[in-house]
């Protein structure tokens, strides 16, 4: 009786242990998904808003500059689409490091051509 009651100790014990392991193994697995999402794919949403609002920024001083008559305050303006051009290629640098997926590449692709237009 003895016997019986140690190996049935024993294999309970682990049990309890393989059972530990799997959820340490699960809970590692999890984390490196949970990294993935806050450090990839929160980010590059963020990278695409972020240069929709330039471009936007860009487009309203384009329409001032036309408006305008004054060549020094044209001028200022021009320095605003100057900095606006900067921070869009800043993100599209960010966010060409960030791996894409298989269509992401191919829209990638498509777009690296124009993307250092003079227009941002």
């Amino acid at each position: 009786m003895g016997t019986r009651l140690g190996l049935a100790f024993a294999s309970m014990v682990a049990l309890i242990g393989s059972a530990a392991t799997a959820g340490v193994v699960a809970m590692h697995q999890l984390q490196s998904d949970v990294k993935l999402i806050t450090e990839v794919n929160n980010v590059k949403p963020q990278l695409n808003v972020d240069m929709q609002q330039q471009a936007h920024i860009a487009n309203r001083v384009m329409r001032t500059i036309i408006l305008l008559d004054n060549i020094e305050t044209q001028q200022r303006e021009k320095v605003k689409i100057t900095k606006t051009c900067e921070i869009c290629a800043a993100a599209w640098d960010k966010l060409q490091t960030l791996v894409p997926s298989g269509r992401g590449r191919a829209l990638r692709a498509a777009r690296s051509p124009s993307c250092r237009s003079p227009r941002c």
